[in-house]
């Protein structure tokens, strides 16, 4: 794998791996090495043996690679793009009542921050803001450890120095899974995108679900939230430009329209989905992209489209006219 033969190694890992099919062989089949995180991640990106692999993982208590793939049996998976939803080992949470809703705030607030070093006072001010200082540190200490127990695992959110960290070495979050794509994927100074490039770009759009918590209208939610959606119209504005660059506008159409599923409202992209189909000649299909940005606009945030989206729209028109 280090050396790019992936194909070989692929073909060799699902030799081993097809030896320890039968949970009887299974107990005689060991691996040692820093490589076995990097080995099983590869066989579960492969899908080769992907039940027997996660099996060997849990047995072994092997953490996951610093790459930290989505397939992996992560005790705890968090979505909070576009929706929140937590999997205890693959398992839906159910967070019904107000005690669980009080202790998955804590979690949301963890995620919305960033997951990493963030102050107890930050954290105890969002979710107490009416209590004074010991009664919202007394409430913070309560409801950190009935989040615990809740996730199943003590060391799921470490406390350091008055810090609280998510443990990202058994919580899979896809927030940070998408800025670690999108980092990757990124361009070193004006050079052309990569085909790897690209292909991390459509990972990047298949972990964008839509807005940070796009349910919850809490205020510290807020700014984290337009951060990262600049970032995402952002990364849509570049990757697509770059596909067009390479002209190729069919993936870049695909690129737009996937975006505006994930942010119906993002009217900076229907400009580039109608610019886009424009050049390819496909004028009534861009004129139908102003049509459903129009109503979307309306219907969304009671407004029209912008002046220059207009432009562009007339432009089609007289160019369909002629």
């Amino acid at each position: 794998i280090k050396r790019g033969q992936s194909e070989i190694a692929t073909d060799k890992l699902r030799e081993a791996l097809r030896l320890v099919r039968t949970p009887a062989l299974r107990g005689q089949f060991y691996c040692v090495g820093n490589g076995v995180p990097i080995l099983l991640a590869h066989a579960l990106d492969a899908g080769i043996e992907v039940d027997v692999v996660r099996q060997l993982i849990r047995d072994w208590q092997v953490l996951p690679p610093a790459t930290e793939p989505e397939a992996w049996p992560w005790p705890v998976k968090i979505f909070a793009l576009g929706r929140f939803e937590v999997f205890i080992d693959e398992v839906l949470l159910q967070g019904e009542g107000r005690a669980h809703y009080r202790v998955l705030e804590l979690l949301k607030a963890l995620v919305a921050f960033g997951g990493k070093d963030i102050g107890n006072e930050l954290i105890a001010d969002s979710l107490w803001p009416d209590a004074d200082g010991d009664a919202a540190q007394a409430s913070l200490k309560t409801t950190l450890h009935r989040l615990r127990r809740l996730l199943g695992r003590e060391d799921a959110i470490r406390l350091h120095d008055n810090k609280l960290s998510i443990n990202f070495e058994v919580c899979w979050l896809d927030v940070r899974a998408w800025e670690s794509v999108l980092e990757a994927a990124k361009p070193e100074g004006g050079a052309q995108w990569s085909d790897k490039q690209l292909d991390a770009s459509d990972q990047a759009m298949r972990l964008y679900r839509g807005p940070l918590m796009a349910n919850e209208s809490q205020v510290w939610i807020s700014s984290p939230r337009q951060r990262l959606r600049a970032k995402f119209l952002q990364w849509v504005e570049r990757a697509g430009a770059a596909v067009e660059l390479r002209g190729d506008a069919d993936r870049a159409i695909r690129l737009y329209e996937r975006a505006l599923e994930a942010d119906p409202s993002a009217d900076v992209i229907y400009l580039k989905l109608m610019l886009c189909l424009k050049r390819s000649n496909r004028l009534l299909e861009a004129g139908r992209a102003f049509e459903r940005c129009k109503s979307m606009m309306n219907a969304n945030l009671g407004v029209e489209p912008s002046a220059e989206i207009r432009a562009v729209y007339e432009s089609i028109r007289a160019e369909t006219s002629q």
